[in-house]
């Protein structure tokens, strides 16, 4: 049998190199998302992380002074469940057991780490064909979710980053490679008061200077899509990119109930907004920023 040998490195970025924000860190999509009903009701989100290191403080509402001590997969497992609370999370050490999908409901897995170490073609194959989310991935048997990583790099040219299991998961049906934007950008809108109306302009958003890239590679390009991670949750990292697109998935899976894990991927990939990013090119942000209120939009998705 063969022996991976390769070191977990968490997508999360030092507390250190991080200056703390006071802003909402959550897109409006979700809480309009919320109003129609869509809080991921029906689905399961599969946190494969780490639960048995040492707890990081974090505080993921600061206008409620909400500070909680929570080890990596708790923080990654809470960002999913405070963006679709009503879909089911079922936490799993990264390295222990097999993942259990469930029959009957759209099954979400959030890997917020890399596997950093040797991509040789047996490494790669065994990772692939054996590694729990690759073969579930390639099988388009659930949406699956990975932080694209922190090092400020581009995928297609240094090989994932050495990240095996992002090359593992490479032209995978049912793969999104997570991307960070510094914020969510905000639409333009009008306000009317009385006769007059007036214009309020919207805000671009730009890639967080950490977050990995697609790069010039095409199966990473129509792969990749970049959320906002604010920072006022006092830690940061493609790590807390993940978990919202994860939570994205299930809230789309609440609503197209009949849906295949593939068909939500495309959805969410498809949908993604270019115009929301300043400078937009797709070997640096992939798809776009997500967009949940466009991938809800639909009667039906196929």
């Amino acid at each position: 049998m063969m022996k991976l040998r390769t070191v977990l490195v968490l997508a999360l970025l030092p507390l250190s190199s991080m200056a703390q924000v006071s802003y909402v860190w959550q897109h409006t999509d979700v809480m309009n998302a919320w109003r129609s009903g869509f809080k991921g009701q029906g689905t399961t989100v599969h946190v494969h992380d780490q639960f048995n290191g040492a707890p990081t403080s974090v505080d993921l509402n600061p206008s409620l002074a909400l500070n909680q001590y929570a080890t990596h997969g708790g923080m990654v497992s809470e960002v999913v469940r405070r963006t679709a609370p009503l879909a089911n999370i079922e936490r799993r050490q990264w390295i222990d057991g097999n993942i259990s999908l469930q029959a009957g409901r759209l099954n979400v897995i959030n890997a917020s780490y890399a596997l950093i170490g040797s991509t040789n073609a047996g490494v790669v194959g065994f990772v692939r064909n054996q590694m729990q989310l690759a073969p579930l991935a390639h099988a388009g048997a659930a949406v699956v979710v990975k932080a694209a990583g922190n090092s400020a790099t581009s995928l297609s040219s240094v090989g994932g980053t050495g990240d095996v299991l992002n090359i593992a998961l490479k032209g995978a049906k049912s793969v999104i490679f997570a991307g960070a934007l510094q914020s969510h950008s905000t639409q333009a809108s009008s306000i009317r008061l009385g006769p007059w109306s007036f214009s309020v302009g919207g805000t671009v958003a730009s890639r967080a200077w950490y977050s990995n890239t697609p790069g010039s590679d095409p199966e990473y390009q129509s792969k990749f899509l970049m959320v906002g991670v604010p920072s006022n949750m006092t830690v940061a990292g493609t790590s807390f990119a993940a978990p919202q697109i994860s939570a994205y998935a299930a809230m789309v899976g609440s609503k197209f109930t009949q849906a295949t894990p593939e068909q939500v991927t495309n959805q969410l990939l498809n949908t993604a907004r270019q115009d929301t990013i300043r400078g937009y090119n797709r070997a640096e942000h992939g798809m776009g920023e997500a967009s949940l209120s466009r991938a809800l939009a639909p009667v039906a998705i196929r």
